[in-house]
């Protein structure tokens, strides 16, 4: 039986990784309790990886309104042009809307209260609001079958899923065992596959770098431990693209398949390692559906 999101579970564990963060702690939880929907998504500690090869973790991400929400605590004071430049950046990298909780005014010459952090938390659960609203019909609640209803998948949204099992239901498509995909894959339509790479393999080698835009793929020679090219270099069609969920361990301590985007074949590297380049963030999924 494919699993559901257990939300609560989630929730808890959000809540549970901001306790050494307090003031991150008080607004987050203030805004998910003012809001009162168990539709909306949270993600926290949300990474966007700049052009420059840097990133930033972003406090608070509302995926499905790509809202980003920064909450600037009393340190904050000191390095303002610092936090100017990653705000900016983030919101060209992602082509989002940010809004910033301050514990402090905007000259940084005195500290806000209680009083003043609930304002700001008022406001920010009432335009979260009006987004829903404006978006009507279109907006997408977060369930199981958001990837369904949504006809496409994008990085951004941070979709996760438990299993293959799960993800192959966005498709309707049944997994192969045998064939010649190994574990891990399943053909689609058009020329695509979907990968789910395993960086723990013993027999093949997965490596996905820092930005998340580049696979290196081969085959461990059991001699040497280093690529074997015979094997790495054949058996597979270099025209294909992959659609790739990594499986990583997430901020909340959960170990889900992400998707991550969409990937060609890009050469061998010096070792004769398969080299596979990202091409998208994004793919519609209404045409590969079986």
């Amino acid at each position: 039986m494919i699993q559901s999101v257990d939300k609560l579970d989630y929730m808890e564990r959000l809540f549970a990784a901001l306790h050494a963060k307090r003031t991150e702690l008080y607004v987050i939880t203030g805004i998910w309790h003012r809001l009162n929907r168990t539709d909306v998504k949270f993600v926290i500690q949300q990474p966007v990886f700049f052009p420059s090869g840097n990133y930033a973790l972003a406090d608070l991400y509302l995926p499905q309104l790509n809202l980003w929400i920064e909450i600037n605590e009393l340190p904050h004071k000191a390095k303002k042009a610092a936090d100017d430049k990653r705000n900016m950046d983030i919101q060209i990298t992602t082509k989002g809307e940010q809004h910033i909780i301050y514990q402090y005014d905007s000259t940084g010459s005195s500290d806000f209260d209680i009083d003043d952090l609930n304002y700001q938390i008022d406001l920010i659960v009432a335009h979260i609001r009006l987004k829903i609203a404006k978006l009507g019909e279109n907006f997408i609640p977060w369930d199981d079958n958001y990837a369904i209803r949504k006809k496409h998948l994008c990085k951004k949204e941070y979709l996760t899923f438990k299993s293959i099992d799960q993800i192959a239901k966005i498709f309707n498509a049944p997994i192969r065992k045998r064939g010649f995909l190994r574990p891990g894959g399943f053909a689609l339509n058009d020329g695509y596959v979907v990968w789910t790479p395993n960086t723990n393999n013993t027999t093949w080698k997965n490596v996905l770098n820092n930005t998340e835009d580049e696979i290196i793929e081969y085959k461990i020679a059991k001699a040497t431990g280093g690529v074997d090219r015979a094997a790495t270099q054949t058996g597979f069609d270099q025209a294909e693209e992959r659609i790739v969920f990594c499986k990583y361990k997430d901020f909340l301590g959960n170990k889900d398949y992400k998707f991550i985007g969409v990937f060609a074949f890009d050469g061998f590297d010096a070792n004769g390692a398969r080299k596979w380049k990202k091409i998208s963030d994004c793919i519609d999924i209404m045409n590969l559906i079986y």
